[in-house]
């Protein structure tokens, strides 16, 4: 017994000493080993208002641009003060601080080393007792540094002193209205703040619910779920009009194989504070279930994805065989050729004990191609929550290699603004071809980088949205020479998969423009040099008279034309396009009815296809159906490993963009970054939403007054101003800002309305609102800008006041206000093509 213990000793010390000499002899070489990606690290940072738990923070490793991270809003109580807490996961904290800046980040308001702290256990508190320094209502920035043992990780939110807004009752509304849910003797008390409407379908899906769903609906029906830990609160707006509050939480239920299964939810609230009831203005709430291997998942034909939306993100080889899938941040791959089903890619280890930190879904897998064994190239963009890159933002392209069952990162590119911002920018051209070249956009800049080298190159730059189009599998790239939309020459169409490039020449005395792709086929439009026209309020309008859908090899397929019809825009659903159109009349352009060109193409590039099916008491849940039978319900589970380098293989870019961006604020996210701020504006009332500048400044909310008095002074001494319109008005806005100018001469020197109130008044960014609605002018009229509005093509009025049904305009015809009602005005704009024109001060605090 004693020699046994004594050989089997021998031999472990054997296999510990080839381990060692093992690791060194990699070391040395540096040949790559496989690992498993290390764990999340960093403590989450939260506050306690009335003793409960809201806006938790997820750190950043290194410092971001705060006025791009613009996501939670974090109120101070009465005594300027807030209760922070940390949980540290059994790390140290050494020291505390923050920092408190405008919403520019221009301005240091305070700096402070928070001197007392406890920490017991896995909890740091701190009291931040901020200085009276702050305007009541206004937003700054909170930037909180935590110095660990080695690192400073930084944590960022806005802050507010808000005065009747009601916030704690509005999260103390929302917090009883989700817990009453799960309870259905609660419908009756519930139904109060439902408003069902059988005519928009919510009531079929668990996937969505809104405040149009039934309260049976909302209650989960017959639905059984258990909520798994603790519900996450995070305050997005705070306004005397409504505040905006997510709640995120997990639930679980039992699934047919007895396995657990697991869901992600979030929910939605709009409220308004009143002093007798809360108001419930919108409620959405979104359910994903969280792909597990182990559960009820296959058909004999089909992967049941679960309770999730129809929009999936999947792709599959040329034969169908093999499938990959994005599900909740996770990155899969069926396998009929193997039986097999992988999970290629996940930050979450431990289903059945997750971390919060490891759930934090911000970030996006885009999934480039799968070759015919399996293979796959993908990249993943976004907040790195564990790994590597543990608390950074940035690109991370990866290879996954079938054979060896391993993943191994290409190439890092870090990037200092947060996830949503880089989802809505350098989302839109991300792709990597067979040749190792990565090609990405950001700041208006399009880069191709080189995978093998690192070197990168700037192979396109432009100004705004329309200066470039890219196909829906992000494999062909067109843009204009020069990157001016308005004036392009020569177009170039890049098959980035074959790295193929050719020219597309605009005929002489013509513009050219990409429109998009459908497929690979690219559509573009001509227009006339003589017929685009820039008008004296500054709008350009690219009038184009011919569209033409082109192939890759360069085979025009069609012409569209239709005389006395120009092309302005156009969109694309379900291989139909739809084509936005003016005519020219009186003098201008304005909007005709749209025309189609009809199902250029057949969706044939997949050969899996997405499906809804009826599961029970899931309701409808979305499978992907495969084109080989699914032998066994129950495939071989493969879990990845992550090759780990010893080289380095970060490429640092520097982004000089000079672009002006607005972003478009709904339902807690960034949901559209844009250079026209008439595009944000639509897009934000659509969604009773907010945009920003970027300063975070405010550009749009809704109008903070039900009612405006007509601004006094809305004349001009006629002794001294002429008889052009477009003069008297200015002159006009020029005099209440008290401004004082010949502006007749500029006119006459070919200065457009816009560039002269750019030129004229300090301290304002004047903002191109064409295409917008008479009822989104309103607020610029509640903060005190008139607001100047095209009446026909050479006529311009001044909204300078408004009631419930009726506006007050300056009119520069009889020098003075004429009244209209609301449908009057909407009329009148809408007939000279809703052209506004106006402008905000920069918030000083």
């Amino acid at each position: 017994m004693k020699k046994g213990l004594i050989k089997a000793g021998v031999l472990l010390g054997i296999l510990v000493v080839a381990i060692v000499i093992m690791e060194i002899i990699f070391s040395e070489s540096g040949e790559d080993l496989t690992v498993k990606m290390k764990g999340a690290t960093l403590p989450v940072v939260y506050f306690e208002q009335n003793g409960k738990e809201i806006n938790p923070l997820y750190g950043y490793t290194s410092e971001m641009e705060p006025q791009f991270t613009r996501d939670s809003i974090t109120p101070l109580d009465d005594n300027l003060s807030l209760d922070l807490r940390v949980n540290t996961y059994g790390q140290k904290v050494k020291e505390i601080n923050y920092q408190i800046r405008t919403l520019d980040s221009a301005r240091l308001v305070e700096d402070t080393v928070i001197d007392k702290y406890t920490q017991n256990g896995d909890t740091a508190a701190a009291t931040l007792s901020v200085k009276n320094l702050l305007d009541n209502n206004a937003e700054y920035q909170l930037v909180i540094n935590l110095k660990m043992e080695n690192q400073v990780v930084h944590y960022y939110t806005r802050i507010m002193i808000p005065k009747d807004t009601g916030i704690a009752q509005c999260v103390d509304f929302a917090n009883s209205f989700h817990e009453k849910t799960f309870d259905k003797s609660n419908t009756g008390e519930l139904s109060k703040y439902m408003e069902p409407d059988s005519g928009k379908k919510t009531n079929s899906s668990l996937n969505y619910t809104t405040i149009n769903s039934s309260v049976k609906q909302l209650c989960w029906d017959s639905f059984k779920p258990q909520q798994v830990g603790n519900t996450e609160v995070s305050i997005k707006e705070i306004k005397k009009e409504y505040s905006v509050i997510i709640l995120s939480y997990v639930i679980s239920r039992t699934g047919a194989n007895d396995e657990p299964e697991y869901y992600n939810v979030e929910e939605y609230y709009r409220i308004r504070y009143g002093t007798d009831r809360m108001f419930l203005l919108d409620f959405e709430r979104n359910v994903n279930q969280i792909f597990n291997e182990n559960g009820d998942n296959f058909t004999e034909n089909a992967i049941k994805l679960g309770v999730r939306s129809g929009d999936v993100n999947y792709i599959n080889n040329e034969t169908g065989t093999i499938v990959g899938f994005v599900q909740q941040g996770d990155l899969w791959e069926y396998n009929s050729l193997n039986d097999s089903i992988s999970k290629v890619f996940s930050f979450r280890e431990d289903m059945n004990n997750m971390d919060r930190r490891e759930n934090n879904r911000q970030h996006s897998i885009r999934i480039i191609r799968i070759d015919e064994t399996g293979s796959m190239d993908f990249i993943v963009y976004g907040y790195m929550c564990r790994g590597s890159h543990e608390g950074k933002v940035g690109i991370s392209v990866f290879h996954y290699d079938c054979v060896t069952n391993d993943i191994e990162e290409q190439i890092w590119i870090p990037y200092t603004k947060s996830y949503q911002m880089m989802e809505q920018v350098v989302g839109k051209v991300l792709y990597v071809n067979d040749h190792n070249q990565l090609f990405y956009m950001s700041e208006g800049t399009i880069y191709q980088v080189d995978l093998s080298t690192r070197k990168e190159e700037a192979i396109a730059k432009g100004s705004g949205d329309e200066w470039f189009a890219v196909s829906e599998d992000n494999s062909m790239l067109a843009w204009v020479e020069g990157g001016n939309a308005n004036a392009g020459t020569t177009l170039h169409l890049y098959n980035m998969a074959e790295d193929e490039q050719r020219e597309i020449k605009a005929a002489k005395g013509e513009y050219i423009r990409p429109l998009g792709f459908i497929g690979t086929d690219l559509i573009y439009g001509d227009a006339k040099k003589s017929q685009v026209v820039t008008g004296s309020s500054g709008v350009t309008v690219f009038p184009m008279y011919d569209v033409k859908i082109m192939d890759e090899e360069g085979k025009v397929k069609k012409n569209y034309q239709k005389s006395g019809r120009y092309v302005v825009g156009i969109s694309i659903e379900n291989f139909t396009i739809t084509l936005d159109r003016v005519k020219y009349s009186d003098g201008s352009y304005v909007s005709t009815t749209p025309d189609t060109i009809m199902n250029m193409l057949e969706d044939g590039e997949n050969v899996a296809k997405v499906q809804t099916i009826g599961d029970g008491e899931k309701q409808n849940v979305v499978a992907i159906t495969v084109a080989s039978e699914i032998d066994d319900n129950t495939p071989n589970f493969l879990a990845t490993k992550l090759v780990s380098t010893k080289e380095d293989r970060t490429l640092e870019v520097k982004c000089d963009g000079d672009e002006k961006y607005y972003y478009a604020y709904a339902k807690g996210k960034v949901v559209k970054i844009t250079p026209k701020e008439s595009e944000a504006v639509q897009i934000a009332a659509k969604e009773t939403g907010v945009v920003v500048d970027g300063s975070a400044q405010y550009v749009w909310q809704q109008a903070k007054s039900a009612y405006v008095n007509t601004f006094g002074g809305m004349s001009v001494d006629t002794s001294k101003v002429g008889n052009n319109y477009v003069e008297r008005a200015l002159c006009v806005i020029l005099k209440k800002e008290g401004v004082t100018l010949s502006v007749g001469e500029l006119l006459d020197n070919g200065k457009t309305a816009k560039g002269i109130l750019e030129s004229s008044i300090s301290g304002v960014t004047v903002l191109d609102l064409s295409g917008c609605k008479l009822e989104q002018m309103l607020y610029y009229v509640s903060q005190g800008s008139p607001v100047y509005a095209m009446v026909s093509s050479s006529k311009p009025v001044l909204i300078c006041g408004y009631s419930k049904d009726k506006i007050t305009v300056y009119d520069p015809a009889k020098n003075d206000t004429k009244t209209y009602s609301m449908e009057q005005a909407e009329k009148m704009f809408k007939k000279a093509g809703n052209v506004f024109l106006t402008y905000i001060k920069r918030q000083q605090h």
